[in-house]
């Protein structure tokens, strides 16, 4: 690896972590396509995280996720 592949990689490990915040899993290989188009916008457009953060919610991996119910929270007891 040389210094010219570094922005390459950073950017790359950076979309890894963002995509598998959003998606609350793992980042499987189905999600390459999703992660080299992420970090090609970035490096191309130079428009920063905003243009990953907007990539990850219009792809369809996030648009069709299942998000897992959260727990009915349970009342406090009133204070006495």
């Amino acid at each position: 690896m040389t210094c010219a592949d570094c922005p390459a990689t950073v950017t790359l490990h950076l979309c890894r972590k963002l995509l598998g915040y959003a998606f609350g899993r793992e980042v499987l290989s189905t999600d390459t396509p999703l992660l080299e188009s992420l970090r090609d916008r970035i490096l191309t457009e130079d428009a920063g995280i905003s243009a990953a953060v907007l990539g990850i919610v219009h792809s369809r991996q996030f648009q069709n996720r299942r998000d897992d119910p959260l727990p009915a929270a349970t009342p406090s007891p009133p204070a006495t």
